[in-house]
C-alpha cells in the first residue's frame, strides 16, 4: 500500500490537534534544530523531511489555513492509520515469514546436527568395536606367545643347568658325555665314534638352543610390543569412556540450562504478558480518555463552526445589504451621469453645429481671399509677361539686382502686405530647400500633400509659384 499524498501536519509537528499556539511553536522549533539538512547531512531525504517541517508549521500555525486543514484533517488521519495498519500487517507477515525460515533453518541445522551426531557416533562406535576387536585380538595372541615364552624359558632354564654342569665337568676334565648321568657312569667304557657322535649332537643342541634364544628374545620383543599396544588401545578405550562421560555430563548440563533457560522465558514471557496486558488495559483507557476529548472537541468546533457560520451569514447579510445600497447608489450616480452625458452631447452638438458654420464662413472668406490673392496674382503674372515682352523689346529701364537678375520695376503685391515684420524685413535670399510633408503656401494659401519650399533665414514655406514672387517682393521692398 502507497503512503498518503496528504501529510497528516499534526504528526509532522509532533502535537495534538489540540495543541496550543505555543506547543506548535516550542515542537517547531525542537524540530527543525534537529532536521535541519546541516545537522543531518547523511540522510537523504533530510531536506525533504525540513521542507514538509516547514510547510507543517505554516499551515497549522496560520489560523485560517488551520481551520481549513481540520475540516479535512479527519480524512487525512483515517487513511494514515489505514496505512499504518497495511504497514503493521506486511511487517507482521514479514515478521512471521522471518520466524518461518528461521524456524526451519534451525530444524534444518538440527536435522544436519542430529544427523552428524549419528554419523559421528555411528564412526565411533565402529572405532571402538574395531578397536574392541583389535584389543581381543592382540591380547589373544600376547597370552599365546606368553605360553610360548614360559616354554621356552623352562626350556632356557633346563639347559643353563645342563650347560652350568657341561662347563664344571669341562673344568674337571672330564668329557661331557661321560657325566650325563650316573647310569652312564657305570657303563662300560663307549667308542671313539660314539664319543665323536655325541659330541657332535652336544653341539647341535647348543646351536639349537640359541635358536631357541634368538626366537626367546623375538618372542619376548614381540610381547613388549603387543603389551604396549594392549595397554595404548584400553588408554583408547578409557578416554572414550571418559569422553563419552563427559558428552552425557555435557548434555546433562545443557539439558539443566535449557530448562532454567526455558523457565525463565517463560516467566519473562508471563511478566512480558502481564506488562502487555497493564499497557493494553492503560492504552484501552487513554484511547477512551481521548474519544471522550476527541468527542467534546468536535462538539465545541461544531458549536464555534455554527456560531461561525452564523456570524458569516450576518457577515455576508451586512455586506450583501452594503453592496444593494452601494448598487443602488451606483445606480443613481450613473443615472445622473447620464444625465449630465446626455446634456454634454445635446450642447456639444450645438457647439459643433456652431464651429460648423463658423467653419463654413471661415471657408467662405478664406475662398474670395484666394480668389483676390489668384486674380491678383494673375495680374501680376501678366505684368511680369507684359514687363517682360518690354524688356525684349527694349523698352524698359533696366538695372542689376542684387541676385544677379533682371527685374522690371513693379507695383507692390498687396497680398505681401500682411506678412509678418520679421518676414516682411527678409530678403528671402539663398537656397530654398525642399521640405516633405503636407503644408499650407504662405503666399497663396493653397494646400500641398506632398512637399514645399522653406526659407532658409525665416523660415518661411511658399510654393514654387510663390517663392520667386516672395524674392522679388522682398528685393523691390528693400529697394
Amino acid at each position: 500500500m502507497n503512503e498518503p499524498l496528504e501529510p497528516d501536519y499534526y504528526e509532522v509537528l509532533g502535537v495534538l490537534r489540540t495543541a496550543t499556539a505555543e506547543e506548535i511553536k516550542r515542537s517547531y522549533k525542537r524540530l527543525a534544530l534537529l532536521y535541519h539538512p546541516d545537522k543531518d547531512r547523511k540522510n537523504p531525504n533530510a531536506k525533504y523531511n525540513f521542507v514538509r517541517l516547514q510547510l507543517a508549521y505554516e499551515t497549522i500555525s496560520n489560523s485560517y489555513l488551520r481551520l481549513c486543514y481540520d475540516i479535512k484533517h479527519p480524512r487525512i488521519q483515517k487513511e494514515w492509520d489505514a496505512w499504518r495498519r497495511a504497514k503493521r500487517r506486511e511487517r507482521e507477515e514479514e515478521e512471521e515469514e522471518s520466524r518461518k525460515r528461521q524456524k526451519r533453518s534451525q530444524q534444518e541445522a538440527a536435522d544436519a546436527d542430529a544427523a552428524k551426531i549419528k554419523l559421528q557416533k555411528a564412526q565411533e562406535a565402529a572405532i571402538e568395536k574395531a578397536r574392541a576387536e583389535e584389543e581381543r585380538s592382540k591380547r589373544g595372541e600376547l597370552e599365546q606367545i606368553a605360553r610360548e615364552v614360559g616354554v621356552l624359558e623352562e626350556e632356557e632354564k633346563l639347559w643353563t643347568a645342563q650347560e652350568k654342569e657341561w662347563l664344571a665337568k669341562d673344568k674337571a676334565g672330564t668329557p661331557s658325555w661321560a657325566f650325563t648321568s650316573t647310569k652312564q657312569a657305570n657303563q662300560p667304557e663307549i667308542s671313539e665314534d660314539e664319543k665323536n657322535k655325541r659330541e657332535r649332537e652336544r653341539v647341535q643342541a647348543i646351536a639349537r638352543q640359541r635358536l631357541k634364544r634368538g626366537e626367546l628374545l623375538r618372542k619376548r620383543a614381540k610381547m613388549q610390543k603387543l603389551e604396549k599396544d594392549v595397554q595404548r588401545l584400553v588408554a583408547l578405550r578409557e578416554q572414550a569412556e571418559r569422553k563419552r562421560r563427559q558428552e552425557e555430563e555435557e548434555k546433562a548440563r545443557l539439558a539443566r540450562e535449557k530448562f532454567t533457560k526455558e523457565q525463565a522465558a517463560r516467566e519473562a514471557l508471563a511478566r512480558e504478558m502481564a506488562r502487555l496486558a497493564r499497557e493494553k488495559l492503560a492504552r484501552d483507557e487513554a484511547e477512551r480518555e481521548r474519544f471522550a476529548r476527541e468527542t467534546a472537541r468536535l462538539a465545541r468546533e461544531k458549536l464555534a463552526r455554527e456560531q461561525a457560520e452564523r456570524e458569516r451569514l450576518a457577515r455576508e447579510t451586512a455586506r450583501l445589504a452594503r453592496e444593494k445600497l452601494a448598487r443602488e447608489e451606483a445606480e443613481r450616480e450613473r443615472l445622473a451621469r447620464e444625465k449630465a452625458a446626455r446634456e454634454w452631447e445635446a450642447a456639444e452638438k450645438v457647439r459643433r453645429a456652431r464651429e460648423k458654420r463658423e467653419r463654413e464662413q471661415a471657408a467662405e472668406r478664406e475662398a474670395s481671399r484666394r480668389q483676390a490673392a489668384a486674380k491678383k496674382q494673375e495680374e501680376y503674372m501678366y505684368q511680369q509677361m507684359q514687363d517682360a515682352e518690354q524688356e525684349m523689346r527694349g523698352e524698359t529701364n533696366e538695372r542689376i539686382r542684387p541676385t544677379g537678375r533682371w527685374y522690371t520695376q513693379t507695383p507692390k503685391v498687396e497680398i505681401f502686405d500682411s506678412l509678418p515684420k520679421d518676414r516682411a524685413n527678409c530678403h528671402h535670399s539663398g537656397f530654398w530647400g525642399k521640405v516633405d510633408g503636407s503644408f499650407t503656401c504662405q503666399g497663396c494659401s493653397a494646400y500641398f500633400r506632398f512637399w514645399i519650399l522653406q526659407c532658409p533665414n525665416c523660415r518661411m514655406k511658399a510654393c514654387a509659384t510663390c517663392r520667386p514672387l516672395v524674392q522679388h517682393k522682398a528685393t523691390d521692398w528693400w529697394a
